[in-house]
């Protein structure tokens, strides 16, 4: 119901479905919300995206492929810094999305979201979320090449 109130009230400044992204963690019950609210741009993060396997991840993936299928674009946010697993959780969702019955090509308009998970502790009350961030939350050179070591590769998987 709150979703759908945000979509209300955008849409009289003139900002449509299309213009906003929410994030649905790795939560079906979230996905489904912001599906019945309107939400054309959903955010997940393949890291806590339960295992196709389990009856809990089976739901949550059928979810995001039933949604993609009328539409709904997403964006996956991974972290780039070494021992973030970046590639691994790039496999691991194009993995889950061909045995769902999809092709590389079908996760073309997936965009991928850099983020060191420095959020977590400004959600948690850590964090002021004021304050000058830290140069341990920002995304440093290292991460920044690696992230565009594996653009290309993906970029063209995707396109084939």
């Amino acid at each position: 119901m709150l979703w759908r109130c945000l979509f209300v009230a955008l849409e009289e400044f003139g900002l449509g479905a299309d213009s906003v992204t929410l994030g649905v963690g790795a939560n079906i019950e979230l996905l489904r919300a912001a599906r019945d609210a309107g939400a054309r741009r959903m955010l997940m993060s393949p890291s806590r995206m339960p295992p196709l396997t389990t009856p809990e991840g089976r739901a949550l993936w059928e979810g995001v492929a039933e949604a993609a299928d009328q539409d709904c674009v997403f964006e996956i946010v991974v972290d780039p810094r070494p021992g973030g697993k970046l590639g691994p959780e790039l496999e691991m969702m194009l993995e889950t999305w061909r045995r769902l019955g999809h092709s590389d090509a079908d996760a073309a308009g997936v965009s991928v979201v850099a983020h060191t998970g420095s959020a977590h502790a400004v959600h948690s009350g850590l964090v002021d979320p004021s304050a000058q961030p830290s140069a341990s939350t920002l995304l440093d050179e290292d991460a920044l090449l690696a992230l565009l070591r594996v653009a290309p590769a993906w970029a063209e998987r995707l396109a084939a």
